[in-house]
């Protein structure tokens, strides 16, 4: 490539920096070698070269690449060849034949998607009910908002489809839905076929107009502060706030190693389907951990997980690799790498941000499958320090410990990436985007700027004294913030706002208090029920509701009844089977509720039944 003039020798080392942060081998021999985005000027012209090796060549991770498309890209003339690519790592006996064949020509047709392919899938045609639509500027139609899409299109027995340019998803399948690139103000069909499309349309046209439920504030980069250091520096996205003074530690992931022995079709089979529903259980887990404490983002990042291991196209297509004889494990691993692979080059920095979803689940699911496939998995640190990695997922980034990861700083990633959401969410200072340099990079004293997206390595007396007098600021507005805490809210035309909490438990409701609420707007009945193996007696719910009224001291407390069904299982309660779970019993149709009444300063209680037919 450097022959024919397309790059610059350079670029060589740029393109062994991107192997370094991310194995560019997508699934099915082949691989994809690439630069770094920062060293895109040594790029003179767009070109593609193409190595065939039919005794294939190991890569990063031990498998082998037996179909290499070299990449020099300026800008985005190359994602027709990727969208072509993707329909060969879809369909493994194209790509073997294209790792074999002694026909050029076949190769290059492929890759400019002009020759038929044997079993590629083609553009489903639009039903015949359909509409047109803008997707709503933002993040685009990312895990998150995907999961919305499909739980809202599970509500109907109508097929739909949801097309963007010239592909077709299902629209009940979240894989599916997350291939197609959607981005904020891209223009989508979606039609549908069957008894009630019109009501799906009207139902799905609305709830795309109003953002499927993604929170657009946490998807936003933070703005960036401009501050001046004097010692070295690698500079990059601010991803959280925050400032950090610590020596640096690089964490590397083990790589991954899993054993070749397999047992029998159905018994892997088998393994996978509890491995899966494993790891959905454990991820119901923190879904209701992660609303008890409040952490919305948290929460919403691990449902789109959890509707990602419920797509049958996932599971679906791990069983078809099990008939060649392949471990569970080793099938899992290799689909799961090569979505997350495809994920990364979608043309939108936000959407490509989120095949780090892909590998959460697929380390999640892997860890189930063979245990000593996955090493070390998850960062541990000694002593306090600022952390240093390729990338994090959601999994490694929610479960960090505070007091030991004074802040987080990637290679990879964006400031709208779910490391980036998580860390501002915990608090945690943190740099994205850093490129393969920072995985170098080795301080005793080094300071992590997340306002700014800058890390200092080597700073100087002039840059300690800089960075102590900005964490003291930060300091002094908490403090002047929590000593005006319980002043009024008021606005700028004078009108009070009443600013009340959401909480779960006795201790959230003294918190409330605590930070100047004035009440409590939600209080979820449902922490009573879950993490245990039988349902709360009436005298236990009554003593919880009647504490937290005690602790309010005559602030308002809103109960909701009870939240379980849809997306939070509760095994002891034995309700019946839902094909769609967001209906059919729920709410007072299975709690036995305790309302506290307060009048005149005299507390009392009623219960009641009721039961929904």
């Amino acid at each position: 490539m450097v022959n024919a003039g397309y790059m610059a020798e350079p670029y060589i080392n740029s393109m062994r920096g991107r192997e370094a942060v991310a194995n560019t081998l997508l699934g099915n021999g082949i691989a994809i070698p690439h630069g770094l985005q920062e060293d895109r000027d040594y790029i003179h012209r767009t070109g593609i070269a193409v190595l065939q090796l039919p005794e294939g060549v190991v890569w990063k991770g031990g498998e082998k690449a037996h179909l290499i498309v070299g990449i020099a890209a300026r800008s985005d003339e190359h994602i027709q060849v990727l969208s072509n690519l993707t329909d060969v790592l879809a369909n493994p006996a194209l790509a073997d034949e294209l790792a074999h064949t002694p026909d050029a020509e076949r190769i290059v047709q492929v890759l400019n998607g002009e020759a038929v392919t044997p079993a590629a899938d083609p553009q489903l045609p639009d039903f015949a009910r359909k509409r047109t639509l803008t997707y709503p500027a933002g993040a685009g139609l990312h895990a998150r908002p995907a999961t919305t899409f499909v739980d809202m299109a599970g509500l109907f027995k109508a097929d739909i489809l949801v097309r963007h340019n010239d592909k077709t998803a299902d629209g009940k399948a979240m894989s599916s839905l997350l291939r197609l690139g959607v981005t904020g103000g891209s223009t989508i069909v979606l039609s549908a076929e069957g008894p009630d499309a019109d009501a799906a349309l009207d139902a799905l046209c609305e709830g795309v107009a109003a953002g499927l439920g993604d929170e657009a504030h946490a998807e936003e980069p933070m703005a960036v502060v401009d501050r001046h250091y004097d010692g070295e520096l690698l500079s990059g996205g601010a991803g959280a706030p925050g400032i950090a003074v610590a020596p640096l530690v690089v964490w590397q992931p083990g790589d991954v190693q899993i054993s070749a022995v397999a047992g029998t079709v159905a018994e892997e089979g088998a393994k996978l389907d509890s491995a899966v529903q494993q790891a959905i259980t454990n991820l119901d887990a923190l879904i209701a951990e992660s609303e008890q404490s409040k952490q919305q983002d948290q929460q919403g990042i691990f449902q789109a997980h959890r509707a990602l291991l419920r797509d049958p196209d996932v599971v679906s297509e791990v069983r078809t690799a099990l008939a060649s004889g392949t471990s569970a494990a080793s099938a899992w691993w290799t689909s799961l790498s090569r979505r997350a692979a495809e994920q990364s080059q979608v043309a939108d920095e936000r959407l490509a941000a989120r095949a780090a979803d892909w590998r959460d689940i697929g380390q999640r699911v892997l860890a189930l499958l063979d245990p000593s496939a996955v090493g070390n998995s998850a960062p541990v640190l000694a002593e306090p320090a600022i952390l240093v990695a390729a990338d994090l997922t959601p999994s490694q980034t929610a479960t960090l410990d505070k007091d030991k990861v004074l802040a987080i700083v990637t290679a990879q990633g964006g400031p709208t990436s779910h490391t980036a959401i998580l860390a501002r969410a915990l608090g945690i200072p943190a740099l994205v985007g850093m490129g393969s340099d920072v995985l170098q990079a080795r301080s005793e004293r080094a300071i992590a700027d997340g306002d700014a997206g800058i890390l200092v390595i080597s700073p100087t007396e002039n840059d300690l004294t800089r960075a102590a007098a900005t964490q003291r600021a930060g300091e002094v507005a908490r403090q002047v913030a929590y000593e005006e805490r319980f002043q009024p809210a008021l606005m700028l035309d004078a009108a009070r706002i009443e600013v009340v909490g959401n909480t779960g438990s006795v201790s959230d409701t003294s918190e409330v208090l605590e930070y100047g609420g004035e009440g409590v707007g939600l209080l979820r009945s449902e922490f009573l029920f879950l993490g245990r193996d039988t349902a709360p007696t009436e005298d236990e719910q009554y003593q919880a509701y009647k504490a937290m009224v005690d602790t309010l001291n005559g602030f308002p407390l809103i109960i909701r009844t009870l939240d379980i069904g849809g997306d939070k299982v509760v095994p002891y309660l034995n309700l019946p089977h839902e094909d769609n779970p967001f209906l059919g019993v729920r709410d007072i149709g299975t709690m036995l509720i305790p309302v506290e009444l307060i009048t005149a300063g005299n507390v009392s209680s009623f219960c009641a039944w009721a039961r929904c037919e």
